[in-house]
């Protein structure tokens, strides 16, 4: 087997990287900008992952290298891949959910939104233009409040904490960012895989408690399946609710009354693949089994 990897030079790419390689398999490594010296293999620089030519030029690259596995790894090129998943062919399996799904997670509103209609709890939320000042937000939402970009893009801006309606400048948001109120508890990292109906690759959830350190630093601890079993549930709920299949990180707080709420879900690969090599594996066995 032959692996396109993404955003190679990405935390996430970086270690999806690693672990094909532990493995044994050949890995081409794509990017936008040119490798470092600390990259062990060559990396193929393709346009900005949001540009028109991107889709066509990894297209070509996947089909001149003989690929069968391409491992999307960066969120802003996921729809456009979604999208165009048929260009590649039957012979290159695209590890993406489809079109809807994928722009619903695309967009963090978007999914907060189908989130709540669902019934998949969430903390409190709303656009920027559904509040006329910070203080009719802070009066809607409670506070603390955090203001987060939509949509998933290289170097974009940090999300913002606010305490106080005083402390925002409310005119100057807009609509390219939500408002959510801030959850102080403690944080999960959930690594998922759905099967798409037919696969015959189990499903996967595993639960990584996050420990703040000081400094922004944390570390990940990985619990057992019956440590926080309502942690999970609530997870794999938003993966239904979205509609994704394949890998999915999906991020949990619990709120100051216990109760586990979703804060984002992603449809890619994330950072901390690595402490669960099971999800690559049902990665490569949905390959193997599509291909043969």
């Amino acid at each position: 087997m032959r692996a396109l990897v993404t955003g190679a030079l990405s935390p996430s790419g970086r270690s999806v990287v690693a672990q094909l390689l532990e493995r044994g398999i050949a890995v081409v490594a794509v990017d936008s900008s040119p490798a470092t010296a600390d990259m062990p293999l060559p990396v193929h620089v393709l346009p900005l992952p949001i540009t028109p030519e991107r889709v066509t030029a990894l297209r070509q690259l996947a089909r001149r290298e003989k690929v069968d596995l391409i491992i999307p790894t960066l969120g802003e090129e996921l729809p456009g891949l979604a999208a165009a998943r048929s260009a590649f062919g039957s012979a290159i399996e695209v590890v993406v959910a489809g079109p809807g799904p994928v722009s619903i997670a695309h967009d963090k509103l978007f999914a907060a939104w189908q989130l709540r209609a669902r019934g998949v709890p969430t903390p409190p939320f709303g656009a920027i233009g559904d509040f006329a000042s910070a203080e009719a937000a802070f009066a809607a939402l409670g506070g603390p409040l955090i203001v987060k970009p939509r949509e998933r893009r290289a170097n974009q801006a940090t999300p913002r904490l606010y305490h106080r309606p005083a402390d925002v400048d409310w005119d100057g948001l807009s609509g390219d960012h939500f408002v959510q109120r801030f959850i102080p508890g403690t944080e999960y990292s959930l690594v998922t895989y759905r099967p798409s109906p037919g696969q015959s690759v189990d499903r996967l959830v595993v639960v990584l408690e996050r420990t703040a350190l000081g400094d922004d630093a944390s570390q990940l601890r990985r619990l057992g399946d019956s440590e926080a079993p309502d942690v999970s549930r609530v997870a794999l709920a938003a993966v239904r609710a979205v509609g994704l299949v394949g890998p999915v990180h999906v991020l949990v707080r619990r709120d100051p009354d216990g109760n586990p709420q979703v804060l984002d879900i992603d449809a890619r690969f994330g950072t901390a693949s690595a402490d669960v090599p099971e999800l690559l594996t049902r990665v490569l066995l949905s390959a193997n089994h599509r291909s043969g």
